[in-house]
């Protein structure tokens, strides 16, 4: 009787397998990294890399190599992943500006349009105490191939992270994860620290700039970007009183905030942070009868073009959705890696809301 056969699966047939494994899963997408990207993804030899995707061009799932691009990913019915999903992750009852929804609009129609389906998803992800628990049933009930997500917390990233499910974030508390993640934003401390300069090369050192938002740490950091650019001016104590916490979200209660602090600092310039504030802003200056920018300079961070309405126009400076967007097609397109951390510049609009300081 022959001694039966054993079928030996060397290390690149078997490395094909996992390569063809993670495009069925969706892992990548039209086309392969480089083999030396590959080499460290799944860390194997670069000798042990080129024979899996010499053997994989041989069994049609890719194709040949063109000098200077990648190799194609044979688009099958077998090789396409159908309906693999992005759960987009939202802090609960939170207010998208413009640039968020476009962000957001943006990276779904990109994963739809090859094969995928995308969920939304609120978590109270400020007020959980046990996010381990909450991550894990979310998990459960979703089954997601990738994550998105906005504002997170350090408690929620840290546990999405421990799930092994790549995640991709926009803001919230990144730093101590950002060779675990994908994660793209702008520097609060950067973008006030440019605003501030540029309002103190016109003339004005009484600049207001009052603070909406849960995030400490941010808080901190736009009074350091005060300290870089008007700290010869200023004490500590006279910082903190020209970047005032204006602590509720309700209107009636933002016209008493503006009346105190305009009144208590007498600026000559006001940095609104959200289209609320600079809404409400414009609003307590029409019933006060301040004149902008005769009276009061006004910008904002996180332009918006529906503010192009508003009478004079407001100087500011926007986020640049597309450079988000692209970030997260490349990052899809290269196999959800860890590690990219991209803090933009925030781009200026020009306005009708500043004049020269005196």
């Amino acid at each position: 009787m022959a001694a039966p056969k054993f079928q030996h699966h060397t290390k690149p047939t078997l490395l094909a397998r996992q390569i063809q494994q993670d495009i069925l899963r969706g892992q990548w997408v039209d086309t392969l990294p480089g083999y030396r990207q590959l080499a460290a993804h799944y860390d194997s030899s670069h000798r042990t890399t080129m024979a899996a995707i010499h053997l994989l061009e041989s069994q049609g799932v890719l194709s040949g190599q063109t000098p200077g691009r990648r190799r194609r990913i044979i688009p099958t019915s077998s090789h396409r992943p159908q309906l693999q999903k992005l759960l987009i992750l939202l802090e609960h009852h939170s207010e998208l500006n413009l640039d968020s929804r476009e962000f957001i609009h943006g990276i779904s129609e990109y994963w739809k349009n090859r094969g995928g389906h995308v969920e939304w998803k609120e978590a109270p992800m400020r007020r959980t105490r046990n996010a381990k628990s909450s991550v894990q049933r979310l998990i459960r009930e979703h089954q997601p191939l990738a994550i998105m997500v906005f504002g997170g917390t350090i408690g929620w990233l840290s546990e999405l992270v421990a799930t092994g499910i790549p995640v991709f974030c926009d803001g919230g508390e990144t730093t101590l994860l950002k060779d675990q993640i994908c994660a793209t934003g702008y520097s609060i401390e950067k973008a006030a620290s440019t605003l501030l300069t540029k309002l103190r090369q016109m003339g004005h050192t009484r600049i207001l700039f009052p603070y909406y938002g849960k995030h400490d740490d941010l808080l901190g950091y736009l009074r350091d970007g005060y300290t870089t650019s008007l700290g010869d001016l200023y004490s500590q104590s006279e910082i903190e009183a020209f970047t005032p916490v204006f602590a509720e979200l309700v209107p009636e209660v933002w016209l008493s905030y503006w009346r105190t602090h305009l009144s208590k600092t007498q600026p000559t310039a006001v940095i609104c942070h959200t289209q609320q504030s600079l809404l409400s802003l414009y609003g307590f200056c029409s019933m006060a009868g301040i004149r902008t920018p005769q009276d009061l300079s006004v910008s904002v961070l996180g332009y918006e073009p529906r503010f192009e309405w508003l009478w004079p126009k407001p100087h500011g400076y926007s986020f640049p959705t597309r450079k988000a967007i692209r970030l997260f097609q490349r990052w899809v397109e290269n196999g959800f890696p860890r590690g990219i951390f991209k803090n933009y510049p925030l781009e200026e609009v020009p306005g009708d809301s500043l004049r020269l300081g005196e």
